[in-house]
C-alpha cells in the first residue's frame, strides 16, 4: 500500500481522554505514527500502552518511557519524578514494560524518520532526551542547517518539545524533505490535544488541536493522591 496520509501523535503522557479525542478527531490515513513518551504520570497507563499498541503503526519510544525501561538506568531526583515512577511502574505489567523495553528510539523508511527528539544521530551514542533549541518563535532556525542535510527528501517526525511546528525545508538552499512535530497529544491536561497529518506527496502538514473533558484528568490525578495545582503549570510533567 502506497502511504500518501500520515498521522503523527507524540507525548500522550499516559492521558487517556486526550487520545480518545484525538483517535476520534483524526481523518482516515494510511499510517500512524508514535513519536513516543507514552507513559506518564496522567494515569492511564495500560490502557494507553495498550491502544498505541492496537492503533499504530509504528512507535519509538520517548525519555518518559526510557524511565521504566530494565535497560535504562533512572534514579528520579525530584517530586513530580517520583510520583510518576512511583505510578506508571505500579500501573504498567512486565508485558507492557517488555514491550516498551523492545522500541527502538528512532524508525526509518525511505520516505519518513520517526524519533522522539532528534532525527539522526549526532554525537548522542545513548538516548537524546534534549530538543531542538527554541526561541519565542519555536523552532531555532540553527536547527534547520543541523539536520535538513540529513533528510535526503524524507520527512522527519519528532516530538519531545510539546511545540506544534512544520517545516519544508525545500525553501533553505542545499536541503531537502521536511520536519513536523505534531505538538502534544495529552500535555499540559487542561489545554487541547494535539496531532498531525501529513501528505506525503505534496508534503504539506495539517497541524490540528481537538478539544476533550480534561475534568477526567482532574479527577485522575485527585484519585491517585496527587496535587492537581502541581501538575497545572507545567507542560512538560
Amino acid at each position: 500500500m502506497v502511504t500518501k496520509q500520515i498521522g503523527v501523535i507524540s507525548d500522550i503522557h499516559a492521558n487517556r481522554p486526550a487520545l480518545e479525542a484525538v483517535l476520534e478527531d483524526m481523518p482516515p490515513v494510511d499510517a500512524l505514527l508514535c513519536a513516543g513518551d507514552i507513559v506518564g504520570i496522567l494515569g492511564w497507563n495500560v490502557w494507553t500502552v495498550e491502544r498505541i499498541q492496537d492503533e499504530c503503526d509504528h512507535v519509538v519510544f520517548g525519555n518518559h518511557d526510557a524511565r521504566v525501561r530494565p535497560d535504562f538506568a533512572y534514579a528520579p531526583s525530584f517530586p513530580a519524578a517520583r510520583d510518576e515512577h512511583r505510578i506508571v511502574t505500579d500501573q504498567l505489567g512486565s508485558e507492557h514494560i517488555e514491550w516498551l523495553a523492545g522500541l527502538e528510539d528512532r524508525c526509518t523508511t525511505d520516505s519518513w524518520i520517526l524519533a522522539h527528539s532528534r532525527p539522526v544521530y549526532q554525537r548522542d551514542p545513548g538516548y537524546p532526551c534534549h530538543g531542538f533549541a527554541k526561541d519565542d518563535r519555536g523552532i531555532d532556525p540553527r536547527s534547520f542547517t543541523r539536520y535538513g542535510p540529513h533528510l535526503s527528501g524524507r520527512l522527519a517526525c519528532v516530538g519531545h518539545t510539546h511545540e506544534q511546528h512544520f517545516v519544508n525545508f525545500e525553501k533553505f538552499p542545499g536541503q531537502s524533505g521536511a520536519m513536523v512535530n505534531p505538538g502534544s497529544t495529552g500535555a499540559p491536561w487542561f489545554t487541547d490535544a494535539e496531532y498531525a497529518v501529513v501528505d506525503m506527496d505534496s508534503m504539506e502538514a495539517d497541524l490540528r488541536s481537538v478539544e476533550y473533558d480534561n475534568s477526567r484528568v482532574r479527577d485522575q490525578l485527585e484519585s491517585l493522591g496527587l496535587d492537581v495545582g502541581q501538575y497545572s503549570n507545567d507542560g512538560r510533567l
